[in-house]
């Protein structure tokens, strides 16, 4: 880093002295009072200027710009207004040349020996003039500076007044190779047969690509893929360090190594990496490597012919290791026998570029834009290529000036030129010397046509759109057209906001359509294949409209457009999701195939894709507790527990939906992803991972997860957080979203699914609540009195006030069940408490099958007691339970009632011999 901190300061002292801000002594002769106050001036700057920069931290660098001196911390900028200066504008330092007003002025020696202490120069201004360690830089400056490096600190004086700062201790701390599975520099494909080579079949001394003639039996390499690395600290300079591959032998690959910053998708200069990464390229030195011994020369034992492993380097940054050694440099092991020529058209799709923005483009569709952008073939055999225009589109080139640039690899495009679509000739040199196109070619041969990037105009704005899709009785309401209307958002047609030159030239093209970004997603429509950084919305499924409703054609008036609607039903997007999205209307010029860009008229169109909210389509039904808990009784078939939600829900009117097709989704209860209920289908909803069934059904729940490890009482009884979620698409099929053989409709049905609100469920057992009790007139007796005839009363009543109930009674929410042996020892009359059928244990037992609805009932008093049914009467109905009671005065009477699935509910009632 040090060597990057000398070259910052540099250029930073070089630009104070520069700009002129200080004249020389001999130009105050005449006036010695200016001088002092200048004097005077610089050390009231330079002092409050410290005092700024203490408060931040170190310096980083300084620039000069029109009499502003800015010196940048890691904590910011400080900035002090400079004396005036004298003419020159700027100067910079790149690499080790001085450049003043964008002319060279000489060399800096800023190289360091073997990664060692960097030579800090001596910067002097006599006179007017620079110096650098006494050696005149040929150039006019002003007046005198001296820079000094003093380890943590530097010192900058200027006529004589001098300030110190804290100087940037950044250095290289270590260097990460970003993917170490892609650490091996081999073809730039990443095949596995390594960087291709060759011979050169024939002699190619005309051979007009930069690498030059091509001899026989010459050498000739293939393309090479590169390695990405991270650097520490992230703003090191590693493009300005000295690069090596090293074995552990201490020997050097036989490469030559670079760094280009590597600021793709970034809005940065490529001149330094802004984020750390760097992009490692080799080329392979030929004054080492030949045909005879590329196979081997990178492999860990070169001379072990049956040796396939290849050698280990780390990278060198100055000649120190910073890295594993994970590079290695992987070759062909047999020179390529491939006698075809490299072909490149709009069909091959192997010419690209990288755009403004860093991302790769297949120079057939993508845009060129104005200015120089590098072209490049993606094939791993290419040897070398370049660019011509050949044909009548020499004289297009010349017409709009766009040129081939001095690398032969690049276009160069004029302002001027948008919208042309051109085409370019690459010639291809493959690694065994075949050679495309050659004479006798076709004209078209290995031909690209480009399309420039047409102008750009400000688009106008229509009021925002709301498309909602709901659900409905038909297909054509639910994927019902999106309609845009032509109005911006105070009501005007927004096409009266475009030249009239504009309109009229629109109608004459007639080149009309909606597109979205390239890089939109999730819009509810399909539109085409990206290129030149759009997707286009098929003009089928556009359809525009006057404002009587009349169709409306592009050899209309742009002014006579009203609306447009844009077909959904069989053309939905795989990956359709609502949200905010834009779309944009385009008219573009045509003229006669040849420009056909440029643009003439553009409306952006803010289009929301939204669903109705939960609440909207159903409202709450029975059973809720409050408005996030809904309760749901154990059901039981067998022996197993159910719970419903078939009472859950309920249309709230708005809507033609139905509550039964509702689905309700369970989370997982433990880490081990076990779910309260049994079956089930894995989903995710509301960014909630469960398992979903429709309520329609019972729901079983697992007993192994639900209820306690006796299988007798609930270890869970609230599930929480869970959702609720309806299908807006309920009753369409597959090819109602798209035609599309194979178009799968799941995603897009998730991606639409109205969701509810998180509620929570609370599970009551099948007789949650039962009650067993003696009454007299509605009311509970405590204790009840057992006479000499050992008997509880027989209940009765319904508990109404004109039928009070009376005696032993068991009760379930407003069921109830008088108890007598009748209607617990399952004969055949005998009645039910609501659905459920009770058996004593004693005397029922033989009808009990514990299944269903089946309760068993046992009565068993505190100490013993024996218990009974009092057979002084034959009438089941009137036999009431008796007590014996002849050796205790109090007890209690426990009864306990278990269901089919194994839940026990106990009751308790104090009893009292009579005295």
């Amino acid at each position: 880093m040090r060597k990057k901190y000398l070259s910052a300061l540099l250029f930073g002292a070089l630009l104070f002295a520069s700009a002129g801000t200080f004249t020389s002594c001999k130009d105050y002769d005449d006036d010695i009072n200016n001088l002092n106050q200048r004097v005077d001036q610089i050390a009231a700057d330079l002092n409050d200027l410290k005092t700024k920069v203490d408060a931040l931290g170190c310096v980083e660098s300084i620039e000069f710009s029109n009499g502003q001196l800015i010196v940048h911390t890691a904590s910011g900028d400080v900035s002090a207004s400079m004396p005036e200066y004298t003419g020159i504008k700027e100067v910079k330092l790149e690499g080790n040349t001085l450049y003043v007003d964008g002319v060279e002025a000489g060399k800096v020696e800023l190289t360091g020996e073997d990664g060692e202490t960097i030579h800090v120069p001596v910067i002097t201004v006599n006179d007017g003039k620079l110096y650098v360690d006494d050696q005149l830089m040929d150039i006019e400056i002003g007046s005198n500076v001296v820079l000094v490096d003093n380890g943590d600190t530097c010192t900058l004086t200027v006529d004589g007044q001098t300030v110190t700062l804290m100087k940037s201790g950044a250095e290289l701390t270590a260097i990460q190779i970003e993917d170490l599975e892609a650490s091996a520099f081999t073809d730039v494909k990443r095949r596995s047969n390594g960087i291709q080579w060759g011979v050169a079949a024939k002699a190619t001394p005309d051979w007009a690509g930069t690498k030059g003639a091509i001899a026989m039996n010459q050498l000739l390499i293939g393309q090479i893929s590169t390695v990405n690395v991270q650097v520490t600290p992230a703003d090191y300079d590693l493009g300005a360090q000295e690069l090596a591959l090293v074995d552990a032998r201490g020997n050097k690959a036989p490469v030559n190594v670079e760094a280009v910053a590597n600021n793709l998708l970034l809005p940065a200069s490529r001149a330094a990496s802004s984020n750390g990464s760097w992009i490692l390229t080799i080329n392979i030195d030929e004054t080492q490597v030949n045909a005879a011994n590329i196979a081997d020369i990178f492999k860990y034992d070169p001379e072990d012919s049956k040796n396939k492993d290849l050698m280990g380097y780390t990278l060198c940054v100055n000649g120190k290791p910073y890295t594993t050694f994970d590079f290695s440099v992987k070759t062909a092991g047999a020179k390529s026998a491939n006698k075809s020529v490299i072909k490149v058209n709009n069909d091959t799709d192997n010419l690209m570029f990288i755009d403004a923005n860093g991302r790769v483009k297949e120079a057939g569709e993508g845009k060129i834009p104005v200015g120089t952008t590098t072209l490049y073939v993606a094939d791993s055999d290419l040897y070398d290529y370049y660019l011509t225009f050949e044909g009548t589109n020499k004289s297009l080139a010349n017409q709009y000036g766009i040129k081939i640039g001095d690398d032969k690899k690049s276009i160069v495009v004029p302002a001027g030129a948008e919208g042309v679509k051109i085409a370019v000739t690459v010639h291809t040199a493959s690694v065994t010397g075949q050679i495309s196109p050659v004479a006798g070619d076709a004209t078209n041969e290995n031909q690209v046509t480009l399309q420039i990037a047409g102008t750009e105009i400000e688009a106008a704005e229509v009021a925002a759109v709301t498309h909602q899709i709901k659900p409905a009785a038909t297909v054509a309401e639910v994927l019902k057209e999106i309609r845009v209307d032509f109005k911006t958002a105070d009501g005007k047609n927004v096409f009266e906001s475009f030249p009239a030159a504009n309109l009229e030239a629109a109608r004459q093209s007639g080149q009309f359509k909606v597109v979205e970004d390239a890089s939109q997603v999730g819009f509810l429509v399909v539109s085409g294949d990206p290129k030149n950084g759009q997707r286009e919305i098929d003009n089928r499924n556009v359809t525009y409209y006057k404002a009587d409703n009349t169709l409306w054609q592009p050899a209309d008036d742009l002014l006579d457009l009203s609306y447009m609607k844009i077909k959904v039903a069989n053309k939905v997007a795989e990956d359709a999701v609502p949200g905010n999205y834009q779309l944009t209307f385009i008219a573009t010029e045509n003229d006669n195939a040849t420009v056909l860009e440029n643009e003439l008229v553009k409306v952006t169109v803010p289009v929301a894709i939204t669903v109705p909210t939960f609440d909207e389509l159903f409202a709450h039904d029975q059973n809720w507790t409050d408005a996030t808990t809904y309760t749901s009784r154990i059901i039981i078939s067998g022996t197993e527990p159910y719970i419903e939600y078939a009472n859950a829900f309920k249309n709230a009117g708005k809507f033609d939906v139905e509550a039964s097709h509702i689905k309700v989704t369970f989370n997982a209860l433990d880490e081990y992803n076990n779910y309260p209920i049994v079956g089930g289908t894995q989903y995710v909803t509301d960014n909630t991972k469960g398992v979903t069934t429709p309520i329609s059904n019972d729901i079983k729940l697992d007993k192994d997860n639900v209820y306690n490890d006796d299988q007798n009482a609930l270890e869970v009884s609230k599930l929480t957080g869970m959702y609720a979620y309806y299908d807006v698409f309920d009753g369409l099929r597959d090819s109602d979203f798209n035609i599309t053989s194979g178009f799968n409709a799941d995603a897009v049905r998730q991606a639409f699914a109205i969701v509810s609100d998180a509620f929570d469920t609370q599970i009551k057992t099948a007789l949650d609540g039962i009650t067993a009790a003696v009454y007299s007139n509605n009311s509970i007796v405590n204790p009840v009195i057992i006479g000499d005839d050992k008997t509880i009363a027989v209940g009765s009543g319904d508990g109404k006030e004109d039928s009070e109930f009376n005696g032993f009674v068991i009760r379930l929410g407003n069921d109830y069940l008088h108890v007598n042996k009748n209607n617990l020892d399952g004969g055949n009359d005998f009645d039910k408490l609501g659905i459920f059928s009770l058996f004593d244990s004693v005397e029922g037992a033989r009808y009990y099958t514990q299944e269903d609805n089946n309760v068993k009932v046992e009565f068993k008093g505190a100490n013993n007691e024996t218990i009974g049914w009092d057979n002084s009467t034959t009438n089941a109905d009137e036999q009431s339970i008796t007590v014996d009671m002849s050796s205790v005065n109090s007890s209690t009477l426990n009864i306990t009632f278990t269901d089919a699935t194994g839940i026990v509910y106990k009751q308790e009632i104090k009893i009292q011999k009579e005295r």
